[in-house]
C-alpha cells in the first residue's frame, strides 16, 4: 500500500464506521472478482478500505484525464476501460490480474444505480468471469454516505458459474451470466 492510499483508507474509516458482514465469504488467496453494486463515487474507495486483500479496479477510463485522480488511479494499477467499445485492452489487463492471484474489483453495471436506476449488467463481467474461471463473490453496499454514516458491506458466497465456464459463450448466454452475478448481488441487498 502506498502512502496515499494508507491516507485515504485513514481518512474514509474516520468519516464513516464501515461494517464488513460474513468476510469470511471472501477467498484468502487466488485470483477472485469482486463484483458490486455501485451506488456511490465512494464505493470503489471504501470497498478497497474495507477489503482484507487488496482490490485492483476496473475504472472508465475518463477518469483518467482527470490530473490528480488520473495520476491516483495509475498509482493503484487501476484497469482503466473504454466504455461501450468492448475494450479488449481491459478484458486482457484484468485476464492477467486474476491469472497473477489479484482480487479483480468490477461494478457489473458500470454506472451508478442510483443515477441510472434500469442500469442493466454488461455482458463484461461474464466475459472475464467465464475465461478466467476464479470465483465471483458478490458483494452488496448498502450506505447513505453522510459523513460520520454507518456503512453496511456484506460479503456473499462465491456465484456458481459451472454453467458458462470452459467454453466460449454467446451474445444471449453472455448477457444470461451477467444477470445471474447481478441477482446474486442484489439478492444480499434483499432486492429479491
Amino acid at each position: 500500500m502506498n502512502l496515499i492510499s494508507s491516507i485515504v483508507k485513514w481518512y474514509i474509516t474516520k468519516v464513516f464506521t464501515i461494517k464488513v458482514t460474513s468476510a469470511e465469504n471472501m477467498p484468502q488467496e487466488g485470483g477472485c472478482i469482486l463484483c458490486s453494486n455501485h451506488i456511490s463515487n465512494f464505493d470503489p474507495v471504501v470497498l478497497g478500505c474495507a477489503m482484507e486483500r487488496p482490490v485492483r479496479f476496473i475504472a472508465k477510463q475518463e477518469l483518467f484525464k482527470i490530473p490528480v485522480v488520473g495520476w491516483y488511479l495509475k498509482s493503484i494499477n487501476i484497469i482503466p476501460v473504454k466504455r461501450g467499445s468492448g475494450d479488449i485492452g481491459a478484458v486482457k489487463a484484468s485476464l492477467r490480474a486474476l491469472k497473477d492471484g489479484e482480487v479483480l474489483g468490477i461494478f457489473p453495471t458500470g454506472t451508478r444505480e442510483k443515477k441510472h436506476p434500469d442500469a442493466q449488467p454488461k455482458p463484461g463481467v461474464a466475459l472475464i468471469a467465464a475465461k478466467a474461471d476464479v470465483p465471483v463473490i458478490p458483494v452488496h453496499i448498502d450506505a447513505s454516505y453522510k459523513p460520520f454514516s454507518k456503512v453496511s458491506i456484506t460479503v456473499g458466497k462465491p456465484v456458481d458459474m459451472s454453467g458458462y465456464t470452459g467454453r466460449k459463450l454467446n451474445q444471449e448466454e453472455l448477457a444470461d451470466a451477467a444477470c445471474h452475478i447481478y441477482s446474486s448481488i442484489k439478492a444480499l441487498g434483499g432486492a429479491l
